[in-house]
């Protein structure tokens, strides 16, 4: 399988098995695939926040947020990915394909979704996580620095668009930043 889904072979065998046999539907959807991608997810978006605030702060508040998005978009996925191994049970002739046949379409839909996408899904939900911490401590701090500046890696990738902002200084509360 891979190293950051808690998902074993066997459960992969039953997912496919159910989803062939009609148990698993996109209707009547796996948890324990649910759970693994969304435990993934979670603890992207809480490594990327660096501290769990149970406080009641903007931080709380905002990671409260991230964990329902993060839910949310785990079920979403794992709705599209049984939908999908769903479409390869019935054959173009209207005949439900042999087994081994669909089990591999279901297995290259399952890589696809947990092995290529949940890795960068992963990826952005830490470096989102990440961004809006260190927002939310920018504006936390505002009145001790008060000014931002937008500055450009300066090299031939920036885009020209972004040039023209290169070095601009504005206030932390300026609508600029939104």
């Amino acid at each position: 399988m891979n190293d950051f889904l808690d998902f074993s072979p066997a459960q992969l065998e039953a997912l496919i098995n159910d989803v062939y046999g009609g148990v698993v539907t996109p209707t009547n959807l796996p948890r324990d695939l649910y759970e693994a991608v969304n435990k993934v997810l979670i603890d992207a978006v809480e490594s990327g926040f660096g501290t769990d605030y149970g406080d009641g702060s903007v931080s709380s508040n905002l990671l409260t947020k991230f964990r329902k998005n993060v839910s949310v978009f785990s079920a979403a996925k794992t709705y599209q990915q049984v939908n999908d191994m769903s479409n390869f049970v019935i054959g173009e002739d209207g005949k439900k394909l042999p087994f081994s046949e669909f089990e591999k379409y279901a297995e290259e839909i399952f890589d696809t979704y947990n092995k290529n996408w949940l890795k960068t899904e992963q990826d952005t939900a830490f470096a989102l996580a990440q961004s809006a911490q260190n927002w939310v401590q920018i504006e936390e701090q505002a009145d001790v620095l008060p000014l931002l500046r937008f500055q450009t890696v300066g090299d031939e990738r920036v885009r020209d668009s972004h040039k023209v902002l290169d070095d601009i200084v504005k206030p932390v509360k300026d609508k600029f930043w939104n």
